[in-house]
């Protein structure tokens, strides 16, 4: 893995346990993160190391990534996001909501 989908793994791991724990102030702050870094995946064309993430065991890293994937290759996103939602976590929750939008 590069360093940037390292970091990538590494604050959506963080924003989710944030969210299991209902750290709002550090979840936000790690979302905000994550959504700067979103510009820096695109630019360096790292959509491949991002899809290997969706099979993570990590749910906030597999939604995470699948989120960042959706403009680039919506198809393989809403197949992640689909096994994802029938998860029973909060994750599964926001998979199906990101689906119906």
């Amino acid at each position: 893995m590069t360093d940037i989908i390292t970091e990538f793994k590494k604050k959506a791991i963080i924003h989710g346990n944030a969210i299991l724990q209902g750290d709002y102030k550090l979840a936000n702050t790690t979302h905000t993160y994550l959504m700067n870094l979103s510009d820096k995946i695109i630019q360096t064309n790292k959509w491949d190391e991002l899809k290997e993430l969706t099979n993570d065991e990590n749910e906030s890293v597999i939604l995470w990534a699948a989120t960042f994937i959706l403009k680039h290759d919506s198809t393989f996103a809403l197949n992640v996001l689909t096994r994802l939602a029938a998860s029973q976590q909060i994750f599964g929750l926001t998979a199906s909501t990101t689906i119906d939008q």
